[in-house]
């Protein structure tokens, strides 16, 4: 027995390494049965799909140790000897595992139901190997896209007409709506239901949605990513983009052109977010009364402003006047610019927060901003 301890505890400190030992010890099944599976930690051994790629060709036939192995990681159903790949209880054991093992199965056991059932409830995507008489069966299409709705892409085209089909499959991944036949891409319970999981499904939406306002307006409610697919039509319209801004100010990102040139239509998205002034028309970016507009709702506003404007000494001080911390936006010549600073600080005190570091070490500046604020203060 002490032997036994002694030797089980030298091949655990090589498991990693077990294909490197002696192949006269990886042709008996003894030697992983009892050496190596003693705990969950020997376990690591089986639950390495690779398993069965090393040990020698009598265990890739014998049926116990397959099971073990294929129970554990059910893609090493590929290194199973042909013969057990032929082997429904081996077969189901390894796609209930990884529904993938599928691929390696036996064509004869890819057109057995019970397995194929088992692979695409373990997972969906598992379909692709099934037989192609199963791409017409209710039951097998709708296990698998409930368990991944990208299977609908391999069944059959009656059954991409099948609404509780479809709704199944883009309930689990919007996307899957690529899939569909046209007939239920124009249907709004399937769409806004591809929607609701994906805003990005509204692109294989049928173009007649995509015009229609109701709809495109919901599937702005549920994300904002959608109107980005929405028909030109409702891009150029203000009134429908200034509804569509009110429940997602990122929708401004995907109206037309001659819409971010439109004051009022930014304005309203910059006061609910005003980082979507990044996607204003460059006009308005330059435009000073709109930009000074825009600060008053949020400084930040700044930020995405023109670079001209930002270098615009006179500008930047009216900026600051509003709010100190238009100066963080300031271009980096500006902040830098003694005079300028000076003028800022007199304007504002509160500026100094935003100096540049090298002008804060600078003792002679600094003295003078000193006397500013002292004077500020003798003033009020």
């Amino acid at each position: 027995q002490d032997l036994y301890i002694c030797f089980h505890g030298i091949l655990r400190s090589y498991l990693l390494l077990w294909y490197r030992l002696p192949k006269e010890l990886t042709k008996y099944e003894i030697f992983y049965q009892v050496f190596l599976i003693k705990s969950p930690w020997d376990l690591r051994l089986l639950n390495n799909y690779q398993t069965l790629k090393y040990v020698n060709k009598d265990l890739k036939k014998n049926k116990d140790f397959v099971l073990m192995v294929v129970a554990r990681r059910g893609y090493a159903l590929q290194y199973a000897h042909e013969d057990l790949k032929k082997d429904k209880d081996v077969v189901l054991a390894a796609v209930k595992e990884s529904g993938w093992a599928l691929r390696y199965a036996h064509e004869d056991l890819k057109k057995d139901k019970d397995v194929v059932l088992a692979a695409v409830t373990q997972d969906g995507s598992a379909f692709e190997y099934a037989h192609k008489d199963f791409s017409k069966n209710k039951d097998i299409a709708l296990a698998a896209v409930k368990q991944h709705g990208r299977a609908l892409e391999h069944i059959h085209e009656d059954l991409k007409k099948d609404k509780d089909v479809v709704l199944a499959a883009v309930k689990q991944y919007g996307v899957a709506l690529e899939h569909a036949h046209e007939c239920l891409r124009k249907d709004e319970d399937v769409v806004l239901a591809a929607v609701n999981q994906d805003g990005k499904a509204f692109k294989y939406a049928h173009e007649d949605l995509k015009k229609n306002k109701v709809v495109v307006l919901a599937v702005v409610k549920r994300g904002v990513y959608a109107f980005e697919y929405a028909h030109e039509d409702l891009k150029k319209d203000e009134d429908f983009v200034l509804t569509a801004i009110n429940h997602d100010s990122w929708a401004l990102q995907y109206a037309h052109e001659d819409l971010k040139k439109n004051k009022a239509v930014v304005l309203a998205a910059v006061k609910l977010n005003v980082r979507v002034f990044e996607y204003a028309h460059e006009d308005l970016k330059k435009d000073e009364d709109f930009v000074l507009t825009a600060i008053k709702q949020h400084c930040g506003a700044f930020k995405y402003a023109h670079l001209e404007l930002k270098k615009d000494k006179i500008f930047v001080l009216t900026a600051i006047k509003q709010h100190s911390r238009a100066f963080i936006y300031a271009h980096e010549e500006v902040k830098k610019d003694k005079g300028f600073v000076l003028a800022a600080i007199k304007q504002n005190g509160r500026a100094l927060k935003y100096v540049h570091e090298d002008l804060k070490k600078d003792k002679g500046f600094m003295i003078l901003v000193q006397e500013i604020l002292r004077m500020q203060l003798y003033l009020k």
